[in-house]
């Protein structure tokens, strides 16, 4: 990469390879380097490693057991700037991802947001600058986030008892 590396982080993983399929496929990382228990992948100016982790449960679901939970409440949610939330919601897709369906996207800022995860369930969230920042909301949330910040996704799953609806609300995060 041209760029000096200023922010990364490092996440977890049971599958080295699906993972990063998914973070080369659905936001541009590149492989920077590779071996047994890790990969190193870069774009623009962030640097993202993949650990590999063993542990029961990463051996249940090797074994065919449940898949990895989806969780969109962890200590950390990295951000990622995208050319296009919908581009890299159709690539997500393709490699396991899941990128919330475009109604609940929202303004924050000079961008549009959008929350995903990946194929083992980390919470992630994209970013895509508006063409027109004129007409930004900057500092503000566009009232599609209720007062204690959470998502409209978010707030009727917290209605729900913690879950959201399948049917009803197809392309969105479960909530746990």
């Amino acid at each position: 990469m041209t760029n000096e590396i200023t922010a990364g982080a490092v996440i977890y993983v049971a599958d080295l390879g699906a993972l990063t399929a998914f973070y080369a496929a659905a936001l541009g990382f590149s492989e920077r380097m590779r071996d047994a228990d890790h990969v190193v992948l870069e774009t623009n100016a962030f640097q993202l490693v993949l650990l590999k982790r063993d542990s029961p449960t990463v051996a249940a679901v090797d074994a065919g057991g449940s898949p990895w939970p989806r969780r969109s409440d962890g200590a950390i949610k990295p951000v990622f700037i995208v050319a296009s939330i919908g581009d890299a919601r159709a690539a997500a897709t393709d490699v396991g991802g899941l990128i919330n369906a475009a109604r609940h996207e929202w303004q924050f800022g000079d961008y549009r947001v959008c929350d995903g995860l990946d194929p083992e369930g980390n919470a992630i969230q994209l970013r895509e600058r508006r063409i027109d920042p004129k007409s930004s909301t900057a500092g503000s949330l566009a009232g599609t986030r209720n007062s204690a910040g959470a998502s409209a996704c978010g707030a009727r799953a917290s209605r729900a008892g913690g879950k959201t609806d399948a049917k009803a609300d197809e392309g969105s995060i479960d909530l746990r």
